[in-house]
């Protein structure tokens, strides 16, 4: 996986202001409502499980995960500054969480704005 850890190491590297020329920073509030409603995300989650969640306009998200997707949940998500936050009802025992984000080339990269880790996804924009 040296794609992502250079996506992750390079997310880092901006939020510390130490980034390249050219690297791609955090979104501001209006360009993350702007980018992720109606934008579908995927990857594979701490169990293993591939998922795929859909954020959707006015707020709403819907997740599936497992190989036949038989994990599924629905959420909530909004913009507060410059940062994406969002609930699940039952997974991440339905706690919130708030991310910067950096979208190219395809991924998004959330970075946790509590622990600063980063998270790397396939990210597939509004259609």
């Amino acid at each position: 996986m040296p794609f992502r850890r250079t996506v992750c190491t390079t997310a880092a590297l901006v939020l510390l202001g130490l980034a390249p020329a050219g690297a791609a920073e955090p979104l501001s509030g209006p360009e993350i409502e702007s980018a992720l409603s109606g934008a579908t995300t995927s990857g594979v989650n701490a169990y293993g499980n591939p998922y795929t969640v859909h954020i959707l306009p006015g707020g709403t998200t819907e997740g599936v995960a497992g190989t036949n997707d038989e994990y599924q949940d629905s959420g909530a998500w909004w913009v507060e500054g410059d940062t994406y936050c969002r609930r699940w009802n039952t997974w991440l025992d339905g706690q919130t969480a708030c991310f910067s984000v950096i979208i190219e080339d395809g991924t998004v990269t959330w970075v946790d704005s509590a622990t600063g880790a980063p998270v790397v996804e396939d990210f597939t924009a509004p259609q």
